[in-house]
């Protein structure tokens, strides 16, 4: 009899874990997918995730990445300044 009144109590406590772990990821990978999503914007403003630095008119090597002089960081080049191009080169 108390088997009986025991598994439904197991379930939930099963269920609940299960609920909790899949927060748990979820939240993680959020936060994974908004970091990429900030650095992207600042590659967009050519200028370096790391420490801000100004990428415009920086060669690329043949690797196609670009290293930020002020931090060593490699990013690529297709990814600088795609979004700002226009926004940078209109006159105010």
């Amino acid at each position: 009899m108390a088997a009986v009144v025991l598994l439904p109590v197991m379930v939930t406590l099963v269920l609940v874990g299960v609920l909790f772990v899949a927060l748990i990821i979820k939240a993680m990978l959020d936060r994974c997918t908004g970091y990429a999503r900030a650095a992207l914007k600042t590659l967009d403003r050519a200028q370096c995730p790391s420490c801000r630095y100004d990428l415009g008119g920086l060669a690329s090597h043949p690797d196609g990445c670009i290293l930020c002089p002020e931090c060593g960081a490699a990013w690529r080049a297709d990814h600088i300044g795609r979004v700002g191009d226009a926004a940078r080169t209109t006159p105010a």
